[in-house]
């Protein structure tokens, strides 16, 4: 991973109304400030995202790991989960059973889809 030194970052849409929102209130909780907030146009401009292909890397949000792992979508949102206090036991909790996986992606992919239709109101 470029440039985030000893950080996980979640790559995020800045131009978003939700995006922005969901990441005020997660660096809120990110209290021991393991995480680094990207614009997805910044980390594609240093090449973090190089390992996505291009056509799906403005598609949702990614979070990559300290180790470099990349993660998308729902499945980015409930790694991001695990890194913040008290999210570890949420984390496992929402990976136990398939279904909770596909919850996860279910709701992502629903406020995707708002996102894309109301949030960005054509700026996205």
């Amino acid at each position: 991973m470029r440039n985030l030194g000893a950080k996980s970052a979640f790559v995020y849409d800045s131009r978003c109304d939700i995006c922005a929102k969901f990441k005020r209130v997660v660096s809120f909780l990110d209290a021991n400030r393991k995480i680094e907030f990207v614009p997805i146009e910044e980390a594609e401009s240093k090449g973090l995202l190089d390992s996505i292909p291009f056509n799906e890397r403005f598609r949702s949000s990614h979070f990559i790991t300290i180790n470099g792992k990349i993660l998308s979508g729902g499945d980015g949102v409930v790694e991001l989960i695990r890194y913040l206090p008290g999210g570890r036991v949420l984390a496992y909790l929402i990976r136990l059973t398939p279904s909770g996986i596909r919850a996860a992606r279910l709701f992502y992919d629903i406020l995707s889809k708002f996102h894309k239709d109301v949030s960005c109101s054509g700026k996205c």
